[in-house]
């Protein structure tokens, strides 16, 4: 994983992680992050970054775990309106 640009890098957290969903947790947090996330992620401990969450309309004071959040960036009480993610497949 990886990201290119100047937002900082949130993604190095969550490598190597298993896909968790609402209904399947593979993290490594005594929490149900993807139940609490309102959606599926590569989540550790939870996250650095989880662009599957549920918007909760930009600055809030949720738990760190809602939102669609890259933490570097914008912290954990931030909810971005908009992201795009691109996957390609290793050489």
């Amino acid at each position: 994983m990886g990201e290119r640009g100047d937002a900082g890098d949130s993604f190095s957290y969550h490598s190597g992680m298993q896909f968790s969903a609402p209904n399947r947790d593979n993290d490594n947090s005594a929490k149900k992050c993807a139940k609490d996330a309102n959606g599926g992620w590569w989540f550790n401990d939870c996250q650095q970054v989880c662009l599957t969450g549920s918007y909760e309309n930009g600055t809030h004071s949720s738990s760190g775990i809602v939102g669609v959040q890259w933490f570097a960036w914008k912290g954990d009480n931030y909810s971005l309106s908009m992201v795009e993610m691109k996957m390609k497949l290793a050489p």
